[in-house]
This record gives C-alpha cells, sequence and structure tokens, in this order.
C-alpha cells in the first residue's frame, strides 16, 4: 500500500479528505437538486462549511493560532463565495444550454478550477510564511490537478462508448475533485515540517530528501497535465542544493519552469493573431523556447541525479550509481525513487514531523 506520509499521524490526512468530502456535499446538492439560485447566502454557506471544517482540522494540527485560523478560514469563504457566485450566475445557466459541448464545458470547468485554485494558493500562502517549497507546489496544485481530473472526466466516458457525460454529473465530478484535492493540500501545508532556513514565504533549500512514492509523481504528472513535473522539478533542486551547496539544478529548473509559462502563454494567445506572417514567427519561436526548456530540465536532472550519488554516498555510505538512460527518459519519478529510498534510511526521520520530506 502506498503511504503518501509515513511520518504524520495516520488520521491526519483522513480527516482533511473527510472534511473535504462532507462538504463538498451541500454543493453537489444545490447543483443536483435545485439548480442555480440567486442570493449569496446559497454560495457563501456551502463554502463557509468547508472552510470551517477545515479550520478545525489545521486546529487540531495545531498548525496555526485560533485568530489565524478564523482570519483565515474568513479570507478563503470570501474568495470561494466570490468565484462560486461568479460561476453559478454567469457561467452556468449558459452550460446547462443544450447546445452546449461537454467539451467546452469541461474547459470552462477547467480554467475557473485554476483561478479559483490560484486565488486560495495565494491566501494559503499568505498565512502559512515560511514554509518549505513541498508545501508551496502543495498549495497550487488543487487548479491543475482539479482541471486534469475535469478533462478527464470529459473524455473517458467518450473513450469506453458511453457517449458525453451529462452536464450537472461534470459539474459534481468537478467540485467534490476541487475540494477533496483543496482539502488535501491544505493538509499537506499545514502539517509540513520541514522548515525553512531563514526567513520569506519559501525557502529554496530543503535538508532532508523529498519523499513521495514515485506512483504519486507519476499520477499527479498525468493528471495535473504536466505542471506537477516542474514544479516538484523545483522541490528537487532545491533539495539537491541543500545536500550538495550546489544550485545548478534548482537554477535550470527554474529556467525551464520559466520558459515553459512563457510557452503557455504564447499558445494562449497565438488563436488571436490574425496576421499569418507573426503567427509562423511565433510558432518558431516557441519551438525554439520548449527545445531551450527541455534541454534545461534535463540539466536540473542530471545535475539532480550527481546529487543523490554524492548523498548516498557521505550521508549514508553507500555506492549508489543512477542509470543516466533513465534520468534522461523518465527524470522525475525515477530520481524521486531514489529519493524516497533514501528518505526512508534517514537517520533522522524518525525526529522529522514532515509530511513529503
Amino acid at each position: 500500500m502506498i503511504n503518501p506520509a509515513r511520518t504524520v499521524p495516520a488520521n491526519s490526512v483522513g480527516s482533511f479528505i473527510a472534511f473535504g468530502l462532507l462538504a463538498a456535499l451541500p454543493i453537489s446538492l444545490i447543483l443536483l437538486l435545485v439548480g442555480p439560485l440567486a442570493g449569496i447566502w446559497n454560495f457563501l454557506i456551502p463554502n463557509l462549511i468547508f472552510h470551517c471544517l477545515i479550520g478545525i482540522a489545521i486546529y487540531r494540527c495545531r498548525a496555526l493560532a485560533t485568530p489565524q485560523i478564523v482570519l483565515f478560514v474568513a479570507a478563503l469563504v470570501v474568495v470561494s463565495a466570490f468565484l462560486s457566485k461568479f460561476a453559478y450566475q454567469t457561467v452556468m445557466p449558459q452550460l446547462f444550454a443544450h447546445h452546449v459541448q461537454p467539451q467546452v464545458v469541461g474547459q470552462i470547468l477547467g480554467r475557473l478550477a485554476w483561478v479559483n485554485g490560484g486565488l486560495i494558493a495565494l491566501a494559503t500562502i499568505a498565512f502559512f510564511r515560511g514554509r518549505s517549497p513541498i508545501a508551496l507546489v502543495a498549495a497550487i496544485m488543487p487548479g491543475p490537478v482539479t482541471a486534469g481530473i475535469i478533462a478527464f472526466a470529459t473524455i473517458a466516458p467518450q473513450m469506453v462508448g458511453f457517449g458525453l457525460p451529462g452536464m450537472k454529473a461534470l459539474g459534481v465530478v468537478s467540485i467534490l475533485a476541487a475540494q477533496t484535492i483543496h482539502a488535501i493540500a491544505l493538509w499537506v501545508v499545514a502539517t509540513n515540517g520541514n522548515r525553512p532556513v531563514g526567513r520569506g514565504f519559501v525557502s529554496m533549500t530543503l535538508k532532508r530528501p523529498p519523499d513521495l512514492h514515485w506512483l504519486w509523481v507519476l499520477a499527479l504528472s498525468a493528471f495535473s497535465g504536466g505542471g506537477f513535473v516542474l514544479l516538484w522539478g523545483i522541490v528537487q533542486g532545491c533539495w539537491a542544493k541543500g545536500a550538495g551547496g550546489s544550485a545548478r539544478a534548482l537554477a535550470a529548473y527554474l529556467t525551464s519552469t520559466a520558459i515553459m509559462v512563457f510557452v503557455a502563454g504564447m499558445i494562449t494567445a497565438l488563436p488571436f493573431l490574425e496576421t499569418r506572417g507573426l503567427h509562423d514567427a511565433l510558432v518558431r519561436i516557441m519551438l525554439a523556447l520548449l527545445a531551450v526548456g527541455m534541454a534545461a530540465y534535463w540539466i536540473g536532472a542530471f545535475a539532480t541525479a550527481t546529487a543523490v550519488e554524492t548523498y548516498a554516498k557521505t550521508g549514508q555510505f553507500r555506492d549508489l550509481r543512477l542509470n543516466r538512460l533513465w534520468v534522461f527518459l523518465v527524470p522525475l519519478p525515477y530520481l524521486q525513487f531514489h529519493l524516497s529510498r533514501l528518505a526512508a534510511d534517514d537517520p533522522q526521520e524518525n525526529s522529522v514531523g514532515a509530511v513529503f520530506a
């Protein structure tokens, strides 16, 4: 059985997931049985229930003082209620029209999940200051992972012959996925004990190998459309810097991520260009940047592989030699497989209360 958090109490993640699912039910029932309604309370109450339950879970983890929890819950309720009201009153009535294709619904819901996840991540980072890069990744990931699940729920029924999914069913899937993933992400942020060295929102140094099963890495990478690949690569680069003192891997991963984000913006802008020559020129520039971004990612992966071998030899007296072909073909899960083994053999494992680290 895969244990994604071997150093935290077993009931901790269960509480967060249970609260997330429990609070998602009122929103799903409104969508299924009642439909879009007017009034702020129809959007405020479900979000208030969800975030109050999450606040209770955070209090049990002793991650924030009570006044901070109250302010945190209030901030998330305001953000989520505003976006929910916008979605239900402005977007959903048009989506429920019979002529709207589920593919379009999935794309719009995915974009809304990205926006909601990004705003919640900003609020979370503001309250949980000074946490490790792992907590930062957890705060950001609900948006892209939820969007990936929505896309899968849109395409999968058609692939197996069940036809197009229903609009309301797709909405319920998006709600359950968003709330549950958000709850898990907050659990990671609240219980992450790998404290940074120095002040600021996020430390760029990790002393202990990040511990996340490579199958989780593979699944999250697939469902996030590759977003997790870039973010977790930065986490591995932060560890390589903390373990060996060299920032080469981290610099390469950050460069690759910056290039890929810029390319994603270019892809979004391409359909709006009317000049054919400018369109073709941007495509050529985009392909060149993709090549540079991929090269930078591989540089980071090979530098991390060297750090893994050095750490195993100096810290655990093991002669570990990584296969560079596997580092090239599947860098993230292959490196994470060895990092998790190093974390399991770390003599300080029992004294570090950390999640994924």
